[in-house]
């Protein structure tokens, strides 16, 4: 018991919170971050796995690429290079003028290499080649178009080069010919378009022609710009003459009005008058003169001065003046009856008669001025209409004029433009250009490096394609990864690989010299073995720590260690597991309930002659069989994964006990379901913290299955590159059938991605 104190009193800090890993919880989380989506990381890890394969697979291909590379025949090559001008109908249909025609020059797209690859230039081409090489394989033509540029890089390569020159030669002059028959079809094609718009174009010029002399026939137009100009001069010479003519019509009412006055009309002046506006001859000689004056007056606002039509009125004005002059005076002898009053009336009343011929003139000239002025406003009238629907009939001349304008430029255009794809079609100039004719042929001096370099790279694609093929049909479990998707359980721990025997023991020594600073190291190793094996302790640590934080309602006192298959490591998975515990303050006892192939006594050095067997069968008490690991020197090996040694200078741990299986018994399955192995288990838990049970394999054996209906909970290993799926699963249907409670999955020999990055 006081060896049981020391060292759990020398273990107390191992079991301090930093040195415990996550929980189960936690490490779930994290892990379930990773799922989903294209693992990378797996396929890596395959090709690692499978990297001989790669290699040989990659090397045979290189090198069977190589082979063919020497002992092939050289290929020749030769090139030449056409400039490609392209010409279309739609260039040659504008109707820009000649000398403002700006085409944008437009770059060979994939359409018009298309085109130079077509059966309609290549099967002429082809059957010239054929009759003259009946094996040539044109597929071998090559097109390429120079960067930023319109020209085209016809290459051919074959191994004769000959060959290569007869379908250089006759590729290329069957460009040019076809590029020249294009340009006189975009032509022919241009030409009957126009041909089909001329006949259009000169109707519509005609119509417009028509409709604009109609339409300057009925409504009188000739210059709108002058035409404008004059009624406008018209409108203001009537509005000045009516001013004019009002005028002088006030004046002569006044002048009327005065001598009304003056005259007081006595009778004899009176009968004059009246004699006067009595006389009929009179009178319409008057009326004559006035319309005459009247016709003046309204012909003058039309036309000028000197104009016939003004001048004959103007000449019958001046015929009547004297007629009405004349009348007047015989009517005014005719009506003085006394003849002796004449000379009394002319002697005495000159100045009156001169008056009333003044009176009579006033009252005439205010009829004619009435008249006249009349006659200005109805001109007016008629002005100023005109004037108010000249601008709209001004605006329909000019845009006939504007329509018949631009049909008449169009016509032009495309008869000039006719006369231009004449010449163009006369003309025998080959649109595109051979700015490099046809290169000799030349070795190919890049054929053996593509081999080369093909062999290398679809090499190694076979080899990696071969390997996950391989992998993808493989059996074998070699991921922790692999495990969680089979398994379905947790992962609590992942146990890496070490095959350095050295290396190992010297992690073991500096794990206790970090537990109990009185422990000497008996050698010292490099820094790089102390962190391996640190980093090997630290997963079984945390493995422990993870089984704990699941038995944290109801803590597991009994832990069964079981495989699918031997050689998986349980074993070595259960001592380890034990010894971690013990370390960090447990009082833990290992069994070795493999009553069929016993090892850990081999592995700790131990006697076999009395263990678990002997104890079931004989009534033993189980304490006076129990080996505490620290009594004698200890070796442990862990098969082909790790071998350690162990001594009571390197590893003190009081509080570890095994007890080894016994003498191999005829009946291991009776003696595991026994009620006796049931008390013995209940006794283990009574006297222990922890009790691990290393058992035999599930596969074919009942013996784990039997014993798990003793204990809390088992700890599936599960060996990296030693498992099968098949038996795992097939480990895992026995478990489910039997209800067997498994607490989770431990990856043994991992190999990959575990180096933590705090070491």
């Amino acid at each position: 018991m006081e060896t049981k104190h020391h060292l759990q009193k020398l273990l107390t800090e191992s079991n301090s919170p930093q040195s415990q890993s996550l929980p189960l919880a936690s490490k779930a989380q994290l892990e379930e971050g990773d799922e989903g989506g294209l693992n990378i990381g797996k396929l890596i890890a395959a090709v690692q796995r499978r990297m001989l394969v790669v290699a040989s697979v990659a090397t045979t291909v290189a090198a069977a690429a190589v082979v063919y590379g020497l002992l092939s025949k050289p290929v020749y090559e030769a090139k030449f290079d056409l400039l490609l001008e392209p010409i279309t109908a739609e260039n040659k249909l504008s109707i820009s003028p000649l000398n403002e025609i700006k085409t944008e020059q437009r770059s060979v797209n994939e359409t018009e290499i298309k085109v130079l690859q077509s059966p309609k230039i290549m099967t002429p081409v082809a059957k010239q080649v054929l009759t003259q090489y009946p094996n040539a394989d044109l597929t071998k033509l090559k097109f390429e178009r120079l960067p930023n540029t319109n020209i085209i890089s016809v290459t051919y390569r074959d191994p004769n080069p000959e060959k290569i020159k007869y379908v250089l030669d006759l590729l290329s002059k069957a460009y040019l010919v076809y590029s020249l028959e294009e340009r006189r079809s975009d032509v022919r094609m241009g030409l009957q378009f126009i041909e089909e718009q001329l006949p259009k174009l000169r109707q519509q010029v005609e119509s417009l022609q028509e409709r604009l002399q109609t339409f300057r026939q009925k409504h009188d137009l000739i210059d709108t710009e002058g035409q404008g100009k004059q009624l406008a001069d018209r409108l203001n010479l009537i509005t000045q003459q009516q001013r004019e003519t009002q005028t002088q019509l006030a004046r002569t009412r006044a002048l009327y009005n005065a001598l009304q006055q003056q005259l007081q009309m006595r009778s004899p002046e009176a009968a004059v008058v009246t004699a006067l506006s009595e006389a009929p001859r009179y009178q319409a000689l008057l009326n004559e003169l006035q319309k005459i004056q009247t016709k003046i007056a309204v012909t003058a606002a039309q036309y000028r001065e000197d104009s016939p039509t003004v001048q004959a009125l103007r000449s019958q004005e001046r015929n009547l003046l004297p007629l009405v002059e004349q009348e007047r005076r015989a009517i005014l002898g005719k009506n003085i009856r006394v003849s002796n009053q004449l000379p009394a009336f002319a002697s005495t009343n000159t100045i009156r008669q001169q008056q009333t011929q003044q009176i009579l003139e006033a009252a005439n000239q205010i009829q004619t001025l009435e008249a006249e002025n009349k006659a200005l406003a109805q001109a007016d009238m008629v002005l100023r209409q005109q004037v108010k629907q000249f601008p709209a009939l001004a605006r329909q001349n000019d845009d006939l004029i504007g329509q018949l304008k631009i049909a008449s430029e169009n016509l032009n255009q495309f008869l000039t433009k006719r006369e231009a794809l004449r010449i163009d079609l006369a003309q025998k100039q080959v649109p595109w250009q051979l700015i490099t004719p046809p290169t000799d042929p030349v070795t190919s001096s890049l054929s053996l490096k593509r081999n080369l370099m093909l062999g290398a790279v679809m090499g190694l694609l076979t080899g990696i394609a071969v390997a996950l093929l391989i992998e993808k049909f493989s059996n074998v479990i070699h991921t922790p990864e692999e495990v969680k998707d089979l398994t379905r359980l947790p992962l609590l721990g992942e146990i890496p690989l070490k095959k350095d025997a050295s290396s190992v023991q010297a992690g073991v020594t500096e794990l206790v010299k970090s537990i109990n600073p009185i422990a000497k190291s008996s050698q010292q190793k490099s820094q790089t073995q102390q962190q391996t094996m640190a980093q090997f302790w630290e997963s079984l640590r945390s493995l422990y720590t993870n089984i704990r934080f699941l038995g944290f309602d109801k803590p597991i006192r009994s832990l069964a260690v079981i495989s699918a298959a031997a050689e998986e490591g349980k074993s070595t998975v259960a001592l380890h597991l034990a010894q971690t515990a013990a370390m960090m303050g447990q009082r833990v006892l290992l069994v070795d309930a493999d009553l069929r192939n016993p090892n850990i006594h081999k592995r700790l050095g131990l006697s076999n002659t009395v263990g678990l067997s002997n104890v079931i069968v004989n009534d033993i008490n189980f304490q006076d069989v129990l080996h505490r690991v620290n009594c004698e020197p200890v070796a442990v090996k862990n098969s082909d994964r790790a071998e350690l040694s162990l001594s009571k200078t390197s590893l003190e741990v009081e509080s570890l006990y095994v007890l080894t299986a016994g003498q191999i018994p005829p009946n291991p399955a009776h003696l595991l379901s026994s009620q006796k192995m049931q008390n013995l288990a209940k006794q283990f838990e009574s006297a222990f913290d922890l009790i691990v049970y290393d058992t035999s394999p599930l596969l074919g054996l009942a013996d784990s299955n039997l014993l798990s209906a003793h204990i809390d909970a088992s700890l599936l290993v599960v060996g990296m590159g030693k498992a099968h799926r098949s038996a795992l699963a097939k480990a895992l249907e026995s478990l489910k059938i039997v209800g067997s409670p498994v607490i989770g999955a431990v990856a043994n020999g991992v190999t990959t991605g575990y180096k933590s990055a705090y070491y």
